[in-house]
């Protein structure tokens, strides 16, 4: 919340703070996950193994992958291959969600909505109270199960701030409601 404290006005004060649900570290999770069941079940895995067959197929439309020759040169099977391409991707996705979720700020202040994303390009957006129009929250099957979702706040102005894997988004939004009929 370093970036927030510095734009704050003098007489602003935080009145609530929103945090990115860990929930989205699952997928890179599961990447990884999967990486190693393929690693774990190598033996197992027969030649006639569908996803073999999807590999081999891209394989024989896509002859110029320099990876793929380089690495079965070193005399990798198709299984760990395909174990060590999930693994790079899970952690890829694995390190961007961690990244979203240590740079991003979410607040709500007496005055504005404020919300920070980015590390080297920054996006700030920030929408006055007194202008919000609405307040939309969307949350999946498996959100409503772990407890996040996303919000939208919309302003009589058309912006529209965006807060995806919210904590609590109807906390958020009876918050923001609450206070938006207590201003008129």
């Amino acid at each position: 919340m370093r970036y927030i404290k510095n734009i704050l006005l003098s007489d602003e004060e935080v009145l609530l703070e929103a945090k990115v649900h860990p929930a989205i570290l699952l997928p890179g999770l599961l990447y990884i996950l999967l990486a190693a069941l393929f690693i774990h079940y190598q033996p197992y895995i027969g030649e006639s193994f569908w996803i073999l067959k999807i590999f081999r197929f891209i394989e024989s439309w896509v002859p110029f992958l320099p990876i793929y020759s380089a690495f079965k040169t070193y005399g990798l099977s198709d299984t760990k291959l395909i174990a060590l391409f999930l693994l790079i991707f899970g952690i890829i996705k694995f390190a961007k969600a961690s990244i979203i979720i240590i740079f991003t700020e979410m607040v709500i202040t007496e005055y504005r909505v404020i919300t920070k994303t980015g590390v080297t390009t920054t996006t700030c957006i920030e929408i006055d109270r007194s202008r919000i129009a609405g307040v939309i929250v969307f949350q999946t099957f498996t959100g409503r199960l772990l407890g996040f979702g996303e919000i939208y706040i919309q302003g009589f102005s058309g912006s529209i701030v965006d807060m995806p894997y919210i904590t609590n988004p109807y906390k958020i939004q009876r918050h923001l409601n609450q206070n938006r009929y207590d201003h008129r």
